[in-house]
């Protein structure tokens, strides 16, 4: 990478304009391999736009390599077939690339047609051409399980050895040791894993195949790898799952757990249906289905209004009891509350049995705000209702006000003025004023005030105090726009703007106050000399 980017600089001010696409695309060959995908991609394209200066085919050929062997195959193989569109006559290289490129998309029988139409060592425009060739072959015959396989790995171990072509000749280790004993192949996958874990893509559909048979620690340097890229890894994954042994299907379901995306959840909990009679696998797909839920956040200051994942749902577009009960528990520790206790808050008039009917159905269309879709065998478990107890996942879900009453006690614990400053741009009114005459609801939201109020009015009294008048101001004003009536901390605030010599901020601020006064309580106020 190091010497590609030197040369990219060198020839950019150059006449050199054929080298600079092939600098650029070492570079994203080298960042695809350090799994710098998006700065791969970037440079991808920008050698794309230079095809005047090279071939399109050579440039499209080297963007599939970098997908077939670390991205997706569907990506790499359109660029293949654009590569021989815009060649007159495609070569031996291009037909290795297609071949390496086809076996991964499991069409074995045409990546066995072009490579039985190349002809080793007569092509040398690229390097370590005959070595890759070699590896190819032995990634189609472990691939479809031919009884020469071995003896194709070995011979692509020997050759990529003898030519020092390293890159290659790791992968041929691989694959030779994936046709060898368990100890072979796990001390083959720990040695390449530590030394150039990227290897481990380039063959993941071969070591796939024998996944149930490496243990730790070659099993962590596959996990890490995997995760690293998952889009190379999920085909082979999900083949592994749908068509091999017991032992491969629970690892490779296992891994995918941690990997996959949407349409892997119904594949997993399928799995784990089948494998409920054993002790692992049955929670195969859950962890996947909380991962790539959407996250909630609920607006719960002033109007309610949720946003699940870029999905923002005013909470007058919901039932009310629903809105109701989701409220209810953001005040509860820990989010979670009571059969009882959401009976007695939300519907303390109605007789036991029909208030318990009436929470099913809340329940029931709360679950379904989350997730309209919702099924219960692939939920993330946005709601819980096991027995007595009733809660909301607080990995999931959160809202601003528990945002609030955690930055409170941040501040009470530090009281740092950059906390202050947090709390003071997070909070933005009382708790849920659609419940404002709602018993429930009251304690939570006073007591959440009165403790916003403290933290602020000691930070103000702070900044007077040590001369920060400006940074006094500006918390000062926005509790002020938070809550009119708060009278001391408007008074701080007019004192602030006194001393800071801002005498129109001042009168216009007292005029403010003297109406509240006035109006409000009934009273006249002072002077704003006096004061």
């Amino acid at each position: 990478l190091a010497h590609a980017k030197e040369a990219a600089e060198a020839l950019q001010g150059s006449s050199a304009s054929i080298e600079l696409p092939a600098a650029r695309l070492a570079q994203a060959r080298a960042l695809a391999h350090l799994g710098r995908w998006g700065e791969a991609m970037q440079l991808l394209d920008s050698a794309m736009t230079a095809r005047y200066v090279l071939t399109p085919s050579e440039i499209l050929q080297e963007a599939a390599d970098v997908h077939g062997w670390y991205g997706t195959a569907d990506t790499a193989q359109d660029l293949l077939e654009e590569a021989a569109r815009s060649a007159e006559i495609t070569g031996d290289g291009w037909r290795v690339s297609a071949a390496q490129n086809l076996i991964r998309l499991r069409r074995f029988d045409e990546a066995s047609d072009l490579l039985e139409r190349v002809t080793p060592g007569s092509y040398n425009a690229e390097c370590a051409h005959l070595a890759r060739f070699l590896v190819v072959r032995a990634q189609l015959g472990i691939s479809r399980g031919d009884p020469d396989a071995r003896q194709l790995a070995a011979a692509a171990v020997l050759h990529a050895e003898s030519q020092a072509a390293d890159f290659w000749w790791h992968a041929a280790r691989l694959l030779a040791a994936v046709t060898s004993s368990n100890d072979k192949l796990n001390a083959a996958v720990e040695s390449v894993g530590q030394m150039d874990p990227a290897i481990l893509s380039v063959v993941a559909d071969q070591l796939v195949l024998r996944l149930g048979d490496i243990e730790h620690p070659a099993s962590e340097l596959i996990r890490d790898e995997a995760q690293r890229r998952p889009d190379r890894w999920r085909p082979a994954l999900r083949h592994a799952i749908e068509h091999l042994g017991p032992r491969t299907v629970v690892v490779a379901a296992q891994l995918l757990d941690t990997m996959g995306d949407q349409e892997d959840i119904d594949r997993l909990r399928r799995l784990a249906k089948s494998l409920r009679s054993k002790s692992v696998g049955s929670d195969l797909g859950r962890r996947l289905a909380r991962r790539l839920a959407p996250r909630v956040f609920v607006e719960d200051q002033g109007r309610v209004t949720l946003k699940v994942g870029d999905r923002l749902i005013p909470g007058t577009e919901m039932r009310r009891k629903v809105l109701s009960l989701l409220c209810y528990l953001l005040t509860r520790p820990d989010l979670s509350a009571t059969r009882d206790q959401v009976l007695d808050a939300l519907w303390p008039e109605m007789e036991p049995d029909m208030a318990a009917n009436s929470l099913n159905q809340t329940v029931y269309f709360l679950r379904r705000v989350f997730e309209p879709e919702y099924r219960e065998d692939v939920s993330a478990g946005y709601v819980h209702h096991d027995s007595d107890v009733l809660w909301l996942d607080p990995e999931l879900i959160t809202s601003r006000s528990r945002l609030c009453r955690d930055l409170i006690r941040t501040c009470a614990s530090t009281g740092s003025p950059e906390d202050v400053q947090a709390l003071s741009e997070a909070y933005v009114g009382r708790f849920a004023l659609d419940f404002a005459y709602e018993e429930w609801a009251s304690p939570y939201r006073d007591s959440l005030h009165a403790a916003y109020l403290e933290v602020v009015e000691r930070a103000i009294h702070a900044d007077a105090s040590s001369g920060h008048y400006d940074r006094g101001i500006a918390i000062a004003r926005r509790a002020v726009d938070v809550d009119p009536e708060a009278e001391q901390l408007e008074l701080a605030l007019l004192r602030l703007y006194h001393v800071t010599g801002a005498h129109a901020a001042a009168a216009e601020q007292y005029g403010h106050y003297a109406t509240v006064l006035r109006d409000e309580l009934g009273i006249e106020p002072p002077t704003l000399e006096t004061l």
